[in-house]
């Protein structure tokens, strides 16, 4: 399901490393895999901070050294990155061009108009309606995160 959420969404751009336990080999549950994923990212255990919403995983995490935070609330979660300064005020976001963020909707736009789609007008307010949806989405992402979306045509 994570593969289907990036191909929409395309969510796996927005990270340096991402490590899916079932693609590794290796569970949360099993200590090794942060060894894995600090050897592959090539940093200390103390520079990573692993969120989970199990506790057994964040104790079996801060063990191993890292930093861990107990997934609850997701604001809780902001506050506390941006008190340990892993997210960054509004001026050094990371900027990501506005076509990069719709690329998916317009692909599958074009994937739509390539098939002869059999009710095109049904479907273009569909993916109208997904757009305005999807810039409710880029707005609240601007608010809580530490990137924003910008026009580059």
């Amino acid at each position: 399901w994570l593969d289907e959420l990036d191909r929409r969404y395309n969510i796996y751009s927005h990270f340096d490393y991402l490590f899916i336990s079932f693609k590794i080999g290796l569970t949360k549950h099993d200590p090794k895999i942060f060894d894995y994923a600090c050897e592959k990212m090539q940093i200390a255990p103390p520079e990573v901070y692993f969120v989970d919403d199990n506790p057994e995983n964040i104790q079996l995490a801060l063990k191993k050294g890292l930093k861990g935070h107990v997934y609850r609330d997701f604001d809780a979660l902001i506050k506390e990155m941006k008190e340990l300064g892993i997210l960054k005020n509004r001026n050094s976001r990371k900027k990501i061009p506005l076509e990069k963020a719709i690329k998916p909707y317009i692909k599958e736009l074009e994937d739509a108009l390539e098939l002869r789609h059999p009710s095109p007008t049904i479907y273009l307010d569909a993916i109208q309606y997904r757009l305005r949806l999807l810039k409710k989405f880029i707005n609240r992402v601007q608010e809580r995160y530490e990137f924003e979306i910008y026009e580059d045509f």
